[in-house]
């Protein structure tokens, strides 16, 4: 389908149709990461139950009042078959045919009745056999392995800082102090700011073995720092610029608060929490 896309799609249409397409598949692993815990612990075949047996109590109303009809129209039926052994006048026999085609009219609609909820029933039951299964982790998996596909045909764009530097120095040197030759190699504090606001320098940030995790919460310490309308152009342009995969982040940047935290990284995040409170109060 993308070869096809970009075969047949011109560059600017190509461009934001699969951006959209990525868009979505982001926000898809991004969903599922943030609630992993309450989707996983879904009690799906509970719900699937109760779908299946949402018509029960109609059933079982309808199934009254249908065969109290039923009693009814035997009872009547029965005076009709033995009328004729019997002395009977001529209005009473009209009466009953009267009640008789009466009760067969109410009778026939409340079967009908019956059978419209017994056929939503089965309705609701074959629908129910489609989501036994918790499909989200296939979901996950799924969009993880299309995010690596696009990322192939996405085109690269550079994104410069709005209206100058999106962080102070201030910022950046309580950042240098804190993790500076712990989570990356170490590098100035110039080179730094440099790094963070996007700008062109000949420092690396290298990410040291086993901090990977440590610098997707930095980042998304950084992203709740920025204003909503720039956080995103901000946050896609450092992962790039790391050479950091978008998926990845969004998959990982949780951890030091979900399930897989490791005292290491809560402590981290402890930190890395307590440093951007004091900044915020300095404000």
């Amino acid at each position: 389908m993308l070869i096809y896309l970009t075969m047949q799609s011109d560059l600017e249409r190509h461009k934001t149709l699969i951006n959209s397409l990525s868009t979505e598949i982001q926000n898809n692993i991004r969903l599922i990461t943030s609630n992993k815990n309450t989707l996983a612990s879904l009690n799906i075949e509970k719900t699937c139950d109760k779908f299946a047996n949402q018509y029960e109590t109609q059933i079982s109303d309808q199934l009254h009042i249908t065969q109290q009809h039923w009693k009814e129209l035997s009872e009547v039926n029965n005076s009709l078959d033995t009328i004729g052994f019997r002395q009977h006048t001529e209005h009473e026999e009209k009466r009953l045919w009267e009640k008789y085609e009466e009760l067969t009219k109410r009778y026939k609609d409340e079967k009908k009745m019956l059978s419209l909820l017994y056929e939503q029933q089965k309705e609701a039951e074959n629908t129910v056999r489609k989501y036994l299964d918790n499909k989200f982790g296939l979901i996950f998996s799924l969009s993880q392995t299309f995010s690596d596909i696009l990322e192939k045909y996405l085109l690269k764009t550079e994104t410069t800082p709005q209206n100058g530097a999106y962080f102070d120095m201030s910022l950046i040197s309580a950042i240098h102090k804190a993790c500076n030759d712990e989570q990356f190699e170490n590098i100035s504090e110039l080179e730094l700011y440099a790094i963070l606001n996007l700008l062109p320098s000949s420092g690396k940030f290298i990410i040291k073995n086993g901090e990977r995790n440590r610098v997707y919460y930095l980042i998304h310490k950084l992203c709740e720092r920025l204003p909503k309308e720039i956080n995103k152009a901000w946050r896609i342009a450092i992962l790039q610029s790391l050479q950091l995969k978008e998926r990845s982040y969004l998959s990982k940047y949780r951890t030091a608060k979900g399930k897989d935290k490791t005292l290491e990284l809560v402590e981290f995040a402890k930190r890395m929490d307590e440093l951007f409170k004091e900044l915020n109060r300095g404000l």
